[in-house]
Parts: structure tokens; C-alpha cells; sequence
């Protein structure tokens, strides 16, 4: 009898053996532990007149792998300030969820379709596709979610590609924002209030841009 895997299930395969080996990768090499914003700083610094296009460089091949991301973020805030730091990490972290998203999508989306198929889950996964915007936003804007695992996890579903590069863009900056302000502060005083303050000015600003969002699709429809 022969055995004969499907182009799906290859693909699929495929996409877990790649997910399996950035982990490894992770692991092997302990990045959680070896890396601190002191050297991430250090080694930026050093490129010079080029150290923004190389810490823009590190967050997107680094959103790839299962890395603590918000070291970078922090890194950032501690070299140009939560401002300067900010955008070049919404640069970096937007630019970098879109390879991960693109594996999910080609490698492993057709084989999950197919096991949805005529489930309840299907009717949920359509759901998710048809407001791919707002679903992608509200995990941005939940530190609960690793951002990895919704860069992957995006792809899976049926989300456009627009929508989730605009969601991202906009749903990265609250966090980011909030950790470069904390990398800035490094080693004095943290006006907790003030981080709070700032922090849920953005994410009031990100909500009502899915309000709007939502209410101008019911009025389309």
C-alpha cells in the first residue's frame, strides 16, 4: 500500500517544521537570557550613522523567530528616547510581522481550511476573516497575545493582507510607545502615572479607530 501525502499536508509540514526550528533556534541559543537592553544598545550604537537601519534590521529578521521583542523596544527608548525609539520600532515591527504572515498564509492556510471545512469553528474562522481589521487590532492591543504567535497565527486565518499591515501598524504603537518610554527611563526614576497616562491616551485614539471601523461597515452593509 502506498503512502502519498497531499501538496497540503507537504506545505503544512512544511510550515511546522519551520516553526519548530525557530524555536529550537530560540532555545539552543537561550536568547531570553543572553541578551540584555545594555548590549542590544551597545551594539546599535556602534553602527554609527547606521544604527537606525540596523536596529530596524534586528526587530524584522527578529519577528521571525521567538524572541522577547520588547527588549529591542526598550533597547530603542534607552538609545534615541520614547519618541525617535518609537518610530523606528513600529517601522521595524510592522515591516517584520509580514514574512511571518506570509509563511502562515502559503504554507499552512489551506490545509487548516480543509479541516475547518463544515465545522463550527469554519463559521468562526469567517467571522475572523470578514473582520480581519478589528480582530487583528484588539490582539495588538492586548499584551496577553505574544507577538509571534499572532503574526503566525493571522496568516492561519483568513485575514487580508491590507488589513492586517494596517491593524499591526496601529495596534503596535500603544505597546511600543509604552516600552520605549520605559527603556528611556532606565536606571532613573519611572513616572508610572505618566507611562500609564500616555498608554491609554494612544489606546483610547486605537479603539476609536475600530468604533469608527466597525460603524462604517454597518452603515455600507
Amino acid at each position: 500500500m502506498q503512502f502519498r501525502l497531499s501538496n497540503k499536508k507537504v506545505k503544512f509540514f512544511s510550515f511546522l517544521l519551520i516553526i519548530i526550528g525557530f524555536i529550537a533556534f530560540s532555545i539552543y541559543f537561550d536568547l531570553h537570557e543572553k541578551i540584555s537592553v545594555e548590549e542590544i544598545k551597545k551594539f546599535v550604537l556602534n553602527m554609527g550613522i547606521w544604527a537606525p537601519f540596523v536596529y530596524i534590521l534586528i526587530y524584522i529578521v527578529t519577528s521571525i523567530i521567538i524572541f522577547p521583542n520588547l527588549l529591542l523596544s526598550m533597547a530603542g527608548g534607552a538609545i534615541w528616547g520614547p519618541y525617535l525609539g518609537t518610530v523606528y520600532t513600529v517601522i521595524g515591527a510592522s515591516i517584520g510581522s509580514i514574512l511571518p504572515f506570509i509563511i502562515a498564509k502559503r504554507l499552512g492556510r489551506d490545509f487548516v481550511m480543509e479541516k475547518l471545512k463544515n465545522s463550527k469553528i469554519e463559521v468562526c474562522d469567517r467571522f475572523v476573516s470578514r473582520n480581519g481589521f478589528i480582530a487583528v487590532l484588539i490582539v495588538r492591543l492586548i499584551p496577553l497575545f505574544a507577538w509571534e504567535l499572532v503574526n503566525y497565527g493571522s496568516g492561519l486565518c483568513g485575514i487580508r493582507m491590507r488589513d492586517y499591515l494596517l491593524a499591526t501598524f496601529l495596534g503596535t504603537i500603544p505597546a511600543s510607545f509604552t516600552y520605549n518610554l520605559i527603556g528611556s527611563s532606565l536606571g532613573q526614576p519611572v513616572d508610572k502615572m505618566k507611562i500609564i497616562l500616555i498608554f491609554s491616551i494612544v489606546s483610547l485614539i486605537a479603539v476609536f479607530t475600530i468604533l469608527q471601523k466597525v460603524f462604517s461597515r454597518k452603515k455600507t452593509e
